[in-house]
Protein backbone atom coordinates (compact mmCIF):
# COMPACT_ATOMS: atom_id res chain seq x y z
CA UNK A 1 0.00 0.00 0.00
CA UNK A 2 1.07 3.32 -0.65
CA UNK A 3 1.63 5.88 2.17
CA UNK A 4 1.27 9.95 2.07
CA UNK A 5 4.20 11.68 2.40
CA UNK A 6 3.69 15.02 4.20
CA UNK A 7 5.92 17.89 3.24
CA UNK A 8 5.98 20.12 5.80
CA UNK A 9 9.05 20.80 8.50
CA UNK A 10 8.44 19.23 11.65
CA UNK A 11 9.56 19.62 14.72
CA UNK A 12 10.19 17.09 17.19
CA UNK A 13 11.95 17.46 20.82
CA UNK A 14 13.60 14.91 22.93
CA UNK A 15 10.79 15.04 24.93
CA UNK A 16 8.89 14.01 22.12
CA UNK A 17 11.15 11.97 20.76
CA UNK A 18 11.16 9.56 24.13
CA UNK A 19 7.12 9.83 23.85
CA UNK A 20 7.16 8.16 20.88
CA UNK A 21 9.65 5.43 21.59
CA UNK A 22 7.93 4.82 24.53
CA UNK A 23 5.00 3.91 22.06
CA UNK A 24 7.37 1.81 19.72
CA UNK A 25 7.19 4.85 16.97
CA UNK A 26 10.38 6.86 15.36
CA UNK A 27 11.18 10.31 15.10
CA UNK A 28 10.70 9.80 11.55
CA UNK A 29 7.45 8.02 12.04
CA UNK A 30 6.55 10.87 13.96
CA UNK A 31 7.46 13.18 11.36
CA UNK A 32 5.49 11.33 8.87
CA UNK A 33 2.25 11.54 10.68
CA UNK A 34 2.61 15.40 11.02
CA UNK A 35 3.26 15.06 14.40
CA UNK A 36 5.62 18.24 16.12
CA UNK A 37 6.20 19.58 19.98
CA UNK A 38 5.42 22.63 21.31
CA UNK A 39 7.05 23.97 24.54
CA UNK A 40 3.84 25.06 25.73
CA UNK A 41 0.62 24.16 24.63
CA UNK A 42 -1.00 27.43 25.66
CA UNK A 43 0.44 28.62 22.38
CA UNK A 44 -1.66 26.78 20.29
CA UNK A 45 -5.13 27.24 22.29
CA UNK A 46 -5.57 29.23 25.76
CA UNK A 47 -7.38 26.43 27.16
CA UNK A 48 -4.29 24.00 27.31
CA UNK A 49 -2.33 23.72 30.05
CA UNK A 50 1.05 25.90 29.95
CA UNK A 51 3.15 22.49 29.19
CA UNK A 52 5.01 20.89 26.83
CA UNK A 53 2.83 19.02 24.36
CA UNK A 54 3.50 16.92 21.18
CA UNK A 55 0.67 17.45 18.52
CA UNK A 56 -1.31 14.98 16.92
CA UNK A 57 -2.51 16.29 14.14
CA UNK A 58 -5.90 14.06 12.35
CA UNK A 59 -5.74 13.90 8.60
CA UNK A 60 -8.69 12.40 6.14
CA UNK A 61 -8.19 9.62 3.65
CA UNK A 62 -6.97 11.57 1.30
CA UNK A 63 -4.03 13.56 3.37
CA UNK A 64 -6.08 16.37 3.66
CA UNK A 65 -6.31 18.01 7.27
CA UNK A 66 -9.36 16.90 8.83
CA UNK A 67 -11.96 18.50 10.35
CA UNK A 68 -14.82 17.52 12.25
CA UNK A 69 -17.08 20.60 10.38
CA UNK A 70 -16.16 22.48 7.43
CA UNK A 71 -16.58 25.65 9.17
CA UNK A 72 -13.99 24.36 11.98
CA UNK A 73 -10.57 25.10 12.26
CA UNK A 74 -8.22 21.68 11.25
CA UNK A 75 -8.66 18.99 14.20
CA UNK A 76 -5.79 17.92 16.61
CA UNK A 77 -5.05 16.45 20.02
CA UNK A 78 -2.27 17.04 22.04
CA UNK A 79 -0.37 14.65 24.64
CA UNK A 80 1.02 16.40 27.52
CA UNK A 81 4.90 15.34 27.44
CA UNK A 82 4.79 16.02 31.48
CA UNK A 83 2.33 16.05 34.20
CA UNK A 84 -0.43 18.72 33.77
CA UNK A 85 0.19 21.32 36.66
CA UNK A 86 -3.20 22.46 37.10
CA UNK A 87 -5.16 19.90 35.93
CA UNK A 88 -8.74 19.75 37.51
CA UNK A 89 -8.91 16.00 38.06
CA UNK A 90 -5.31 15.72 39.66
CA UNK A 91 -6.31 17.99 42.08
CA UNK A 92 -9.31 16.33 42.89
CA UNK A 93 -7.57 13.14 43.22
CA UNK A 94 -8.22 11.74 40.54
CA UNK A 95 -5.69 10.77 37.40
CA UNK A 96 -4.42 13.86 35.43
CA UNK A 97 -5.60 14.43 32.08
CA UNK A 98 -2.88 13.23 29.87
CA UNK A 99 -4.85 14.45 26.20
CA UNK A 100 -6.32 17.31 24.98
CA UNK A 101 -7.85 18.93 22.61
CA UNK A 102 -9.62 22.79 21.47
CA UNK A 103 -13.00 23.01 22.50
CA UNK A 104 -15.79 22.69 20.93
CA UNK A 105 -13.85 20.86 17.97
CA UNK A 106 -15.85 17.72 17.48
CA UNK A 107 -14.64 14.45 17.23
CA UNK A 108 -12.74 12.89 14.31
CA UNK A 109 -11.16 8.86 13.85
CA UNK A 110 -7.73 8.98 13.19
CA UNK A 111 -5.78 7.33 10.20
CA UNK A 112 -2.50 7.46 10.72
CA UNK A 113 -0.75 7.76 7.11
CA UNK A 114 1.37 5.12 6.92
CA UNK A 115 -0.44 3.47 4.63
CA UNK A 116 -3.10 3.95 1.78
CA UNK A 117 -6.47 4.41 3.29
CA UNK A 118 -8.50 5.66 0.50
CA UNK A 119 -7.30 2.34 -1.42
CA UNK A 120 -8.40 0.16 1.91
CA UNK A 121 -11.66 1.74 1.74
CA UNK A 122 -11.88 0.82 -1.76
CA UNK A 123 -11.13 -3.07 -1.03
CA UNK A 124 -13.73 -4.60 1.21
CA UNK A 125 -11.75 -7.76 1.63
CA UNK A 126 -9.17 -5.64 3.98
CA UNK A 127 -8.80 -5.77 7.29
CA UNK A 128 -8.79 -2.49 9.31
CA UNK A 129 -8.29 -2.34 13.13
CA UNK A 130 -10.28 0.19 15.45
CA UNK A 131 -8.17 0.71 18.65
CA UNK A 132 -8.42 3.55 21.52
CA UNK A 133 -5.34 6.06 20.74
CA UNK A 134 -3.71 7.83 18.56
CA UNK A 135 -0.02 6.45 18.75
CA UNK A 136 -1.66 2.41 19.71
CA UNK A 137 -3.27 3.23 15.85
CA UNK A 138 0.18 4.64 14.37
CA UNK A 139 2.17 1.98 16.32
CA UNK A 140 0.16 -1.04 14.92
CA UNK A 141 -0.58 0.86 11.28
CA UNK A 142 3.59 0.68 11.28
CA UNK A 143 3.62 -2.90 11.69
CA UNK A 144 1.47 -3.68 9.03
CA UNK A 145 -2.15 -3.50 10.55
CA UNK A 146 -4.00 -1.15 9.60
CA UNK A 147 -5.80 0.69 12.44
CA UNK A 148 -8.16 3.78 12.65
CA UNK A 149 -7.46 5.44 16.14
CA UNK A 150 -10.41 7.01 18.80
CA UNK A 151 -8.94 9.58 20.88
CA UNK A 152 -10.17 10.17 23.99
CA UNK A 153 -12.40 7.17 24.93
Amino acid sequence: MGKVVRLQKVNIDATGAAKLESSGLTVEQGAELGMYTVANAQTLDAQFNAEPALVLPYFDIDGRPMRAHKAWPDFYRIRYLGEPKHDFAAASGGKASRYSQPRNTGVCAYFPGLVDWKGLAADATEPVLITEGELKAAKATAEGFPTIGLGGV
